[in-house]
C-alpha cells in the first residue's frame, strides 16, 4: 500500500487565502493520519485525512483517505470518496485513476445513490453525519440493506427517505426544504424608548502618551500568525509538488537545469524566505512590546503635539539571511 506523502494541505490556486490555524489544524490531523495508517490502523487514518480534508481540501490529502478506506475494507466509504475525487479534480490524472479503479471494483456491490438537496443541507445516514458541510449534491454509495436518509436546514426545518440498497443498483433522491416558519412577534416593537440621559457624559482627560498604542503589539501578532501560517502551507506545498519521489524519478542522472528540480528549489527559496520574515516579525512583535504603552487611548486617537514617541522596525534581509533593526523616533 502506498501512502501519498502531501504536505500542502490547501489549493493554493484558491482565490480565497488560507486561514492559517485552519491549515495547521489540517496539517496536525494530516501528520497523525500518516502515523496511523503506517502502524496499520487504516480507519482511525481514513478519518484524519478526511478531517484534513474538510479543514484544507486537496487532491492528495483525499487520495490518502480513499487508500485508507480500501486498506480498511470499506468498500462503500472508499467508493462514496472516490465519487468525490472525480467531481473535484477531474484534470489530476493520478488521483482520477486510483477514483476509477476504487469505483469499478465496487460498482457491482454496492448500492449508487444520488442525493440532490435545495437549498444546500446537511444529509445524515443512519443517524451518521454523511458529509460535513451543507451541500447541494453527492454521489453515496451503500452496503445492501435498509438505510434511512434524513436532510436538514435551519430552524429545525428536515425531510427523511427510506433506501433499500442492492447489489449494482442505483437511484436518485431529491430534497427540497420546507418553508420558512414565519418570524416571532418582536418584543422591542412595543416596547418604550430609553429615556434621555439626565447630563452630559463627563469626558475625563488623559495624559499624553509616550510610547506606542497597545494596537501595534496586536497588529505584530496577527501578522506573525498570518505570514507563520503561509510559512507553513509553502513548505507543505514544496513536499506535495513537485515532492521528492517524482523530482528523483525524472531527475535521475540529469544536471541541477532538470525543470522539476529547479521548480522544488523555487519553492524551497520560498518557503525560507517565509520562515525568515517570520521570525523577523516574531522579533519586531517583541521589540514593539518592550515600548508599547499598555495605558494609551486606542489606536487613531489623537496624539499630543508635545508628546514624544518610540517606534521601532524590524527588515529581514533574505539575500543575507538575517536581520535588521532599529529605532525610530517621534518628538
Amino acid at each position: 500500500m502506498v501512502l501519498v506523502a502531501v504536505a500542502m494541505l490547501g489549493s493554493p490556486a484558491s482565490a480565497q487565502e488560507p486561514d492559517p490555524q485552519q491549515l495547521q489544524k489540517a496539517a496536525d490531523a494530516f501528520d497523525e493520519g500518516s502515523r496511523a495508517f503506517k502502524n496499520g490502523r487504516f480507519e482511525e487514518a481514513a478519518e484524519l485525512f478526511e478531517t484534513a480534508d474538510r479543514l484544507a481540501p486537496n487532491a492528495g490529502v483525499l487520495s490518502n483517505a480513499i487508500r485508507a478506506r480500501r486498506a480498511a475494507k470499506q468498500g462503500a466509504k472508499a467508493a462514496t470518496l472516490a465519487a468525490a475525487a472525480v467531481a473535484r479534480y477531474p484534470e489530476d490524472s493520478a488521483l482520477q485513476g486510483l477514483a476509477q479503479s476504487v469505483l469499478k471494483a465496487n460498482e457491482r456491490l454496492l448500492h449508487r445513490v444520488k442525493v440532490s438537496c435545495e437549498p444546500a443541507c446537511t444529509l445524515l445516514i443512519d443517524d451518521k453525519l454523511a458529509w460535513a458541510k451543507a451541500q447541494t449534491t453527492a454521489v453515496l454509495f451503500l452496503e445492501p440493506g435498509p438505510h434511512g436518509f434524513k436532510a436538514a436546514w435551519s430552524e429545525g426545518r428536515s425531510r427523511t427517505a427510506t433506501v433499500q440498497a442492492q447489489k449494482g443498483g442505483g437511484e436518485s433522491l431529491d430534497f427540497r426544504a420546507p418553508p420558512l416558519p414565519p418570524p416571532p412577534a418582536s418584543a422591542s416593537a412595543t416596547a418604550a424608548p430609553p429615556p434621555p440621559p439626565s447630563s452630559a457624559p463627563v469626558v475625563e482627560a488623559t495624559p499624553p502618551s509616550t510610547g506606542l498604542s497597545p494596537w501595534f503589539f496586536l497588529a505584530g501578532v496577527g501578522a506573525t500568525v498570518v505570514v507563520g501560517g503561509l510559512a507553513t502551507w509553502s513548505g507543505l506545498d514544496t513536499l506535495s509538488s513537485p515532492g521528492p519521489d517524482r523530482v528523483r524519478d525524472a531527475c535521475a542522472g540529469k544536471s541541477r537545469d532538470c525543470p522539476l528540480f529547479q521548480e522544488g528549489l523555487s519553492k524551497e527559496r520560498r518557503t525560507n524566505a517565509l520562515l525568515i520574515t517570520t521570525g523577523a516579525l516574531g522579533l519586531a512583535t517583541g521589540v514593539v512590546a518592550l515600548f508599547t504603552d499598555w495605558k494609551a487611548p486606542p489606536f487613531g486617537a489623537k496624539r499630543p503635539a508635545d508628546s514624544a514617541q518610540l517606534a521601532p522596525w524590524v527588515a529581514p534581509e533574505v539575500g543575507r539571511m538575517g536581520v535588521s533593526f532599529g529605532v525610530n523616533g517621534l518628538f
